[in-house]
């Protein structure tokens, strides 16, 4: 490793002047005459010449460096995914287990709910039976004596269980997601406004490849093709 640094610290001191030097003339460089023209090509085969000179030295190292870190990330991953998966089994039945606790709990609630209501119900009917005969007997104001009281009766559900506690540090959140089953109906809905925009996305390397092989001979509806000159320099 400490041959390694030396190596790079030698190359770095070659080079450095160079490369100072060749960015210092691009930006000052201007081209007006034919003259000017070839000195620019003079010029930039100069500057392939100092990239291959910084590849050849350095990029035998980043590639064994790439190496290195794709072994320790295969191993590290060797590592991990088994503990992951470890944790994602345990993970799924502990949610099961609090899922079945709450619906045991829910459930619960539900038929003591339901029995308060019954026996309320149950409640009032005798009181409007005991009003009713009241009624017949000719003791109005014992009849609605038995009316009020109907109406004042409220019968509280019993205490229900709380469901299973969950250990300290860990909690039972709900994750939303979404995946598309129709494409083409999720872009119709876009371009009708009924979903944003945002929800789709273009495909521009699929676009590029179009622009490549088609050029602009075959228009595609919100899509502009258009070329570039790009100038090669071979050494």
């Amino acid at each position: 490793m400490i041959q390694q640094n030396t190596e790079f610290a030698v190359i770095e001191q070659e080079t450095k002047k160079e490369i100072t030097d060749v960015v210092a003339q691009a930006q000052g460089f201007v081209i007006k005459t034919q003259d000017d023209y070839d000195k620019m090509s003079v010029f930039l085969v100069g500057v392939k010449k100092l990239i291959k000179k910084v590849g050849e030295a350095f990029d035998p190292v980043v590639e064994a460096a790439h190496k290195s870190w794709k072994v320790a990330v295969a191993q590290r991953k060797e590592q991990l995914d088994p503990l992951e998966q470890a944790e994602r089994i345990v993970k799924s039945r502990g949610v099961e287990f609090l899922v079945e606790q709450e619906r045991i709990r829910a459930e619960e609630e539900r038929k003591a709910r339901a029995e308060a209501e019954a026996a309320e119900r149950k409640r009032k009917a005798e009181l409007e039976a005991q009003a009713q005969r009241h009624e017949a007997n000719g003791n109005i104001a014992k009849a609605e004596e038995r009316r009020e009281m109907a109406e004042q009766v409220f019968v509280a559900p019993r205490p229900v269980v709380a469901g299973a506690i969950k250990a300290e540090g860990q909690s039972l959140k709900e994750v939303w997601s979404a995946e598309v089953v129709d494409l083409a109906a999720l872009v119709k809905a876009v371009a009708e406004g009924r979903a944003p925009i945002t929800l789709v996305m273009a495909d521009q390397t699929a676009l590029n490849k179009q622009a490549k092989a088609t050029k602009d001979a075959f228009p595609i509806p919100g899509v502009r093709f258009f070329s570039t000159k790009q100038m090669a320099v071979r050494v």
